[in-house]
């Protein structure tokens, strides 16, 4: 079993010291809230993607799970009665 820490509990910081953070204290990895990474998380660049892979990785942890999937963008949600909503909602997913 591995040990997560939550990133949203220390948004705050950039993502190199959230991931020092995690490290220092012990846990083996990160679990991402998308919002934490902007306002449109689903449309991060593959690059972008690949380098906070290897921000965890050079700090020792992993990136383990996603969470909090649907704060951003605004508007999400997967039981809406609005067949836009809902198709808005699995195109981000």
């Amino acid at each position: 079993m591995r040990i997560s820490l939550c990133n949203e509990v220390v948004r705050g910081l950039e993502f190199p010291a959230q991931c020092a953070l995690a490290r220092g204290l012990g846990y083996d990895g990160l679990e991402l809230a998308p919002f934490t990474l902007g306002h449109q998380p689903h449309r991060l660049a593959a690059v972008r993607r690949a380098q906070l892979r290897r921000i965890a990785e050079d700090h020792g942890v992993s990136i383990t799970g996603l969470h909090w999937l649907l704060v951003t963008p605004d508007g999400l949600s997967i039981t809406s009665r609005n067949e836009g909503t809902r198709a808005r909602t699995l195109d981000v997913m």
